[in-house]
């Protein structure tokens, strides 16, 4: 792993990682995963990122707090930071950042995963098990963050919306968007769940 440019950083990680809790503990599936470390959102600001590899923003976090720095974010993922951005974004966490945007007048069952491209993240949890959650079809999004330019597109609901996507940074970063429901939070196999959260710490930490 390359050494991070820690300059300004105002917290030194323990951990190469960092999940950040949405005023909740970290979820389950990441309870044992080693490189990972854990601070609730009130204890940070955009700026702290430089003292991780990768960050994880869940679904839940308060996105307004982060949007206030997001061109610090920008300079971060810059420098090689990893992000991952989960859940419905209506704030714009990074500049150019599109809003969520839900898929209107189609039913649950109409919107099934395609896969695009693979992933080594996204490739744990395929979409016969991410799909549904206690047998509740559409589980997965009901919606997309529109691309932004340059970016992989990885998975579509509905055949045609950008649910995931992956964007190399300019400069060294990499970003990962999902917008959904956090996937390790989907499906019913919590091995499976284990895996996506094992996956995306490796990711998260790597130099790929």
């Amino acid at each position: 792993m390359s050494t991070m440019d820690l300059q300004g950083a105002s917290t030194r990680a323990r951990a190469p990682v960092l999940y950040v809790e949405p005023g909740r503990p970290r979820s389950p599936p990441f309870a044992a995963v080693p490189g990972l470390e854990s601070l609730d959102q009130d204890e940070l600001c955009a700026a702290d990122f430089a003292g991780w590899r990768g960050v994880i923003l869940p679904m839940h976090v308060d996105q307004r707090r982060f949007a206030a720095g997001a061109d610090a974010i920008a300079g971060w993922l810059a420098r090689g930071g990893r992000l991952y951005v989960g859940g419905n974004t209506n704030y714009p966490l990074l500049p150019g950042l599109a809003p969520f945007r839900r898929v209107e007048h189609v039913t649950p069952a109409q919107l099934g995963i395609t896969v695009v491209d693979v992933h080594p993240v996204l490739d744990t949890l395929p979409p016969e098990v991410a799909q549904a959650n206690a047998g509740v079809q559409g589980f997965y999004a009901r919606g997309h963050v529109p691309p932004l330019p340059g970016a992989r597109v990885l998975r579509l609901i509905g055949g045609r919306f950008p649910v995931d996507w992956e964007l190399a940074w300019p400069g060294r970063g990499r970003l990962l968007v999902h917008a959904g429901n956090d996937p390790w939070t989907t499906g019913d196999d919590p091995a499976r769940q284990v895996a996506f959260a094992h996956a995306l710490v490796n990711w998260l930490a790597g130099d790929d």
